[in-house]
């Protein structure tokens, strides 16, 4: 199976190592590449394009995700939901840092989508999601990808071979050139990190 993901240029730029030859910093995902990664759906992007909710009694239809054109980023997903995790920022709303998280608390839902996807992104503090665990969520949203072992402290990431690298840009924002990367890899391991996710959300 392949999946296509972005990656940011904060992202990228922490897959480089030191290249003796060249004499500079290179990237380490390139193709034929092994990586590790974690994938993740924009909560926000996949609400405003409006997403259908089955009730956890309704077990019609496999759950996938699927890219919609030939290694692009932009997926079809159908999950179900295994847990949701909000979390408030008001006790910050007094630091000039954080005064874009007033109003607004973080959501992560953890989502079983024949591979361990999560869809997460601010919503106003108040607001209802209108799913429950248990739930099956069907939408579209772009995909993104991490390697930042934090993501998957507690559960087995995925694996598999990077396939083609493509980078978009380059974005010149605060100074930095790097564009975002287009990162299309195969899954090795899809079975073994999904039934790791549902131990994980278990717990």
């Amino acid at each position: 199976m392949e999946i296509t993901f972005d990656m940011s240029p904060t992202e990228w730029g922490d897959t480089c190592s030191y290249d003796e030859e060249s004499d500079r910093m290179v990237p380490t995902i390139v193709p034929g590449a092994q990586i590790k990664f974690a994938i993740d759906l924009s909560l926000v992007e996949a609400g405003w394009n409006g997403w259908r909710v089955f009730p956890k009694a309704s077990s019609s239809g496999e759950m996938e995700l699927r890219c919609l054109g030939d290694r692009l980023n932009f997926c079809y997903f159908r999950g179900r939901v295994l847990r949701i995790q909000e979390s408030t920022r008001s006790y910050l709303s007094k630091d000039p840092f954080f005064a874009l998280w007033r109003g607004l608390k973080r959501v992560t839902v953890f989502l079983n989508c024949g591979l361990p996807v999560s869809l997460s992104g601010p919503i106003g503090e108040s607001a209802e999601l209108g799913f429950q665990k248990g739930d099956i969520l069907e939408g579209v949203s772009h995909l993104a990808g991490s390697t930042d072992e934090r993501e998957y402290e507690g559960w087995t990431p995925l694996e598999g071979l990077v396939i083609n690298v493509r980078q978009l840009g380059p974005i010149p924002m605060k100074g930095s050139q790097e564009g975002y990367h287009l990162v299309t890899a195969s899954v090795a391991n899809a079975t073994e990190a999904l039934n790791s996710w549902a131990r994980y959300n278990q717990a």
